[in-house]
């Protein structure tokens, strides 16, 4: 009876077309002889399918050098060394496969933020009805607002946090508006979420659309979706993002 370790080798060989022409004759006469072995070959490209050519490669190289390592045992081990390499191969398999599927939900719902999150042109920080107690708030406000619309978000964010206080809208909905746009756009999305909780007096549409995305940013889908849904249902001019991004969850 043929080892597994070489049947292995045979269905690696061939599901990657690379069958010597020394192995061609017992790969032909295990699938001929061996009823199973055939079974075994459409177990090997399933796996290779579902989790990808890359990720099932890693696996092989896993599963070859615990192959590697039991050749090297004694003969009155192999029987347990080869039980233990098909129980690593299996742990393998399922720590990838695992890997795979949560890093590709994790990818989806950072891909869809990632298309969805557009910082507005101008936080109106320094905006014509936007009142101030002084010249030096004044100057603040206009520092603030330059940094955001030059991209400077992380400096605007830092300045906004340390100096904020001085400014007649601190702790006011505009504050906290600016605050969440900036942790979003700094990828501080549990951040984002207690900032934009806290706006009370308008951005009533902006508020529910970036409180879905910082929602969806952070993992956390079906608060996430409760909110696109009923984005969908008002008159917000975010609904038909919202509708898609709702498409895109399904």
């Amino acid at each position: 009876m043929m080892p597994e370790e070489e049947k292995f080798e045979l269905i690696e060989a061939y599901l990657s077309d690379s069958l010597s022409a020394e192995q061609q004759p017992r790969f032909l006469l295990l699938l001929k002889e061996y009823p199973g072995f055939q079974k075994e070959i459409d177990r090997h490209r399933e796996l290779q399918e579902a989790i990808g050519s890359s990720r099932y490669n890693k696996m092989r190289e896993i599963t070859h050098e615990v192959m590697h390592e039991a050749r090297k045992e004694k003969a009155i081990k192999r029987i347990y060394a080869r039980r233990w390499l098909f129980l690593a191969a299996g742990v393998a398999v399922l720590a990838l496969a695992s890997w795979w599927i949560f890093s590709s939900l994790d990818n989806h719902e950072e891909r869809l933020f990632s298309q969805y999150f557009e910082v507005p042109a101008s936080l109106g920080i320094a905006r014509g009805d936007m009142p101030t107690n002084s010249q030096q708030s004044e100057v603040l406000q206009g520092t603030i607002d330059a940094l955001y619309r030059e991209g400077a978000y992380q400096e605007a964010l830092s300045l906004l946090e340390s100096k904020g206080n001085q400014l007649p809208s601190f702790q006011s909905s505009d504050y906290y508006y600016w605050l969440g746009i900036l942790f979003l756009k700094t990828n501080q999305a549990e951040k984002a979420l207690e900032a934009l909780n806290e706006i009370n007096i308008g951005h009533q549409n902006e508020k529910a659309w970036y409180l879905a995305l910082a929602y969806l940013k952070s993992g956390q889908t079906q608060q996430a979706k409760a909110i696109f849904d009923s984005i969908t249902q008002s008159n917000s001019p975010y609904r038909r993002d919202a509708a898609n991004v709702l498409e895109n969850l399904r």
